[in-house]
């Protein structure tokens, strides 16, 4: 019975917490520092806060990186080498299952290596998943990277493009397998606080 009464408590708790970021990432509630104004306006993305804008991800990104994509076959290397079964949260670090890629390979394939606080989003099949990059790796074609620039708060746009999950789904094209183009995330929209503070 407490195991049943915690479990139910856990997922009201969830609810809420859902809730309210969708109406903070909306706009529709405001922190009291900010809200200079009730006013909102009728944008293509809905309703938003009159001081907040639309804007395109290439405002807030300096580089849209795209994996490579071929694998590399030596997975024994020290620079980890994830898979969206590697994330686990917020941040990632590391795989799981302690696959890497030696410099030798990078260099040799080309591979593209995602600096620390690189945004990843899944680009394919299961769209919109993210999590911050926190060391130095490389990934599979299942992602594009988002290197943010001075304009974005990073945690913030972790939250932003989680928030846009089913928006991502809704808009991939594919036949088998969903997917979503570099130039498709230099051109999406989102409804963005004008200011960076409130970002974050």
């Amino acid at each position: 019975a407490l195991i049943s009464t915690t479990e139910k408590l856990l997922q009201k708790k969830k609810n809420i917490k859902q809730g309210t970021m969708q109406n903070l990432l909306t706009g529709k509630k405001r922190l009291p520092n900010f809200a200079k104004s009730t006013e909102s306006k009728q944008t293509e993305l809905g309703l938003i806060p009159e001081d907040w804008e639309v804007i395109t991800l290439s405002k807030y990104i300096s580089d849209f990186i795209v994996p490579m994509r071929d694998k590399p076959t030596d997975l024994t290397g020290p620079i980890p080498w994830c898979r969206i079964e590697d994330f686990d949260g917020k941040y990632l670090i590391d795989s799981k299952t302690n696959q890497g890629v030696s410099s030798e390979t990078i260099k040799k394939m080309n591979l593209k290596i995602f600096p620390v606080n690189t945004l990843l989003v899944s680009c394919s099949a299961n769209l919109g998943k993210c999590a911050i990059v926190k060391k130095e790796l490389i990934t599979n074609q299942t992602f594009i990277g988002l290197v943010p620039n001075n304009n974005v708060d990073i945690e913030y746009l972790f939250y932003k493009m989680s928030f846009e999950e089913k928006r991502l789904n809704d808009m991939a094209t594919g036949t088998t397998i969903s997917y979503l183009s570099r130039e498709q995330f230099e051109n999406y929209e989102i409804s963005s606080p004008s200011i960076k503070q409130e970002q974050t």
